[in-house]
């Protein structure tokens, strides 16, 4: 085997993620070596640029394979969760603008600074079943007025009614989502799978290039007056717009009339509907109203609904 400095064997295997840290291995170093160590602040924002634009063409030329195969490793996962029991709901929904989940680690975050959730087997950067889960959660927080009940809690005449309602829809809350504020913690009664692309968004790119640009630091601390402040480009890798990622829920059978119960009390659940139907609303609104990951209020993370199906175990004979 070839050192890093050679022809490793990542082009060999194929992986996009190991490229891409040879690569800006080997341009660091060639910098280096070239104008030596104190060159490297001015130049790495170039590197990194160019880093950024390689990645975004490397997954372009292989994201079909890789697409078919994820399709699959889902249709697999939803069959599996009918099998043991569940209620699935599948979703489909695209990027409305660009998206960043897992930005403050991972591999990438040390090529980049600024991290993207990344799959190290599948290859493909997606949306972990942790971070998709706490969009939701927090959406249906908001939405079921938790943070007006807490405001109705301090000082307010009805103190002891907003008390009650809160505690009754925290219990709610906890039921669907669970809680790990301690160590006897429980996971909640929905469970939310990690999601993957599924198309790929405009010009055939699953990431494409974009940067930001710190502008109150200074060799990086923060600076008191603004006069004092460096600005320094930091490019990286985003999700690009149009992306479709798949997103599925499952609900275990019989945890059912509990899901129902949660979902009423935090009036989320319209009697008319299923509870999958309901679930299904809830995680369609979370996506489309409240986003994934970084930067949701500058529009990072939001998603249009494509599709929605529920699908449910076949009764037994």
């Amino acid at each position: 085997m070839k050192t890093l400095r050679g022809e490793f064997t990542v082009k060999k295997f194929g992986s996009i993620l190991l490229r891409t840290i040879n690569d800006y291995t080997e341009a660091v170093l060639g910098t280096v070596k070239k104008k030596g160590l104190l060159s490297l602040k001015d130049e790495k924002p170039e590197v990194l640029r160019q880093i950024s634009e390689s990645l975004t063409s490397l997954i372009v030329g292989t994201s079909s394979a890789r697409i078919a195969l994820v399709r699959n490793l889902l249709d697999e996962q939803v069959k599996g969760l009918l099998e043991t029991g569940h209620a699935v709901v599948v979703i489909d929904a695209k990027l409305t603008d660009r998206g960043l989940v897992g930005a403050g680690g991972g591999l990438l975050a040390s090529v980049f600074e600024v991290g993207l959730a990344w799959d190290l087997l599948l290859d493909l950067p997606y949306v972990p079943g942790s971070s998709f889960k706490g969009a939701v959660s927090a959406f249906a927080e908001v939405s079921a007025g938790c943070d007006r009940l807490r405001a109705r809690r301090r000082g307010s005449e009805d103190k002891c009614v907003a008390e009650k309602e809160h505690a009754e829809r925290l219990d709610a809350l906890r039921a669907l989502f669970g809680d790990s504020s301690d160590s006897d913690g429980s996971m909640g009664s929905l469970l939310f799978l990690d999601a993957y692309p599924v198309e790929p968004g405009r010009r055939g790119r699953l990431v494409e290039p974009a940067v930001i640009t710190p502008h109150y630091h200074r060799g990086g601390e923060p600076v008191r007056y603004e006069y004092e402040a460096q600005p320094v480009p930091v490019p990286h890798v985003v999700l690009a717009p149009g992306v479709v990622f798949r997103f599925i829920t499952a609900l275990p059978l019989d945890r059912r009339n509990e899901i129902a119960e949660a979902l009423g009390a935090l009036g989320l659940h319209v009697n008319n509907d299923s509870v999958e139907v309901s679930v299904a609303a809830l995680v369609s609104s979370a996506l489309a109203k409240g986003g994934i990951g970084a930067r949701t209020t500058k529009g990072y993370g939001v998603f249009q609904l494509v599709s929605a199906r529920i699908a449910k175990p076949k009764p037994k004979a």
